[in-house]
Parts: C-alpha cells; structure tokens; sequence
C-alpha cells in the first residue's frame, strides 16, 4: 500500500529559519575569534525603578564602561586574552575573550542623574531611578465632605 505525505510549507519554513539561524551564530563567532562573547542581564522593576544585574567573572571594573542616552542603557566590556605559557600544552580552552556589548531600552522615563553602579565579585548592579514625572503618586480626592486617596500615574 502507497503512503500520501502531504506538503507543509511552514515545515520548510521553518528548517529554512533553523538553518539561517546556524549561519548568523556560526557568523558571529567568527568575526569574535571563534566564540560568541555575551553576558547575562536580569532585569527588575520597582515603584522607585529599574535594577540590571549583569554577570561579568574575571573583569576588572577598567574594563567595564556603561552608557545611558535616549533611554537605553549600554554595558560594554572587555575580557582581555592570558598569556599563554611556553612549554604548556592546552588541552581545552573554553573560557571566552573579546569585547561584548548589551543594550537595554527602558520603557519609561529614567532619571539620568540618579543613575548608580556597583561591580564587585563580578556582578554588575546598575540602578536607574524613574524620572519623578512617571511615578506613582496618591492624590487625595475628597468626596461630600470626606478624603479618599487613590494611586495615579502623572
């Protein structure tokens, strides 16, 4: 008995973007000497602003910069490559090295000037204060004679 496979186009499509995937991260790390440097963000919000908290073993804070301008938040660095030994065979050599950039947009208005940073054990912390325009404030509304209070974004 014949068996009828019938034709998907999104399966092609999909192998195609799988592939077109394989090609821009085999790309990428070319250009970075053979491996993709990046570093990993969390990012969390609060009432008062926003917290990054990027990984970054092995760095001095020299080789870390951080920009903030039109309301994105650039960390670039630098994980410099050690002097190989003469005499020393290597085995395996996995750590990264190169120069790496991460950009953040915040959706809301950030107060430039509040901005703070802190590195130590390799850990990142930027906080970025919201502008006091998008905070939360309470404004209270008064009723017949009574004060109500209720929470509103200016």
């Amino acid at each position: 008995m014949a068996t009828m496979n019938v034709w998907n186009p999104w399966d092609e499509m999909l192998a195609l973007s799988d592939a077109m995937d394989r090609v821009m991260r085999r790309s990428s790390a070319l250009r970075s000497g053979g491996q993709t440097l990046g570093i990993a963000l969390n990012l969390h919000e609060d009432t008062e602003g926003y917290t990054v908290k990027a990984e970054m073993p092995g760095l001095n804070s020299d080789d870390i910069s951080i920009d903030f301008a039109d309301n994105v938040l650039t960390i670039k660095g630098e994980r410099k490559h050690e002097q190989k030994m003469e005499g020393v065979t290597y085995h395996l050599v996995e750590h990264m090295y190169g120069t790496f950039q991460r950009s953040v947009r915040f959706p809301q208005s950030v107060n430039a000037e509040g901005i703070s940073a802190d590195y130590e054990h390799g850990v990142l912390m930027v906080r970025l204060p919201k502008a006091e325009e998008v905070k939360p404030r309470r404004i209270a509304v008064n009723v017949q004679g009574r004060t109500l209070e209720a929470n509103t974004n200016n």
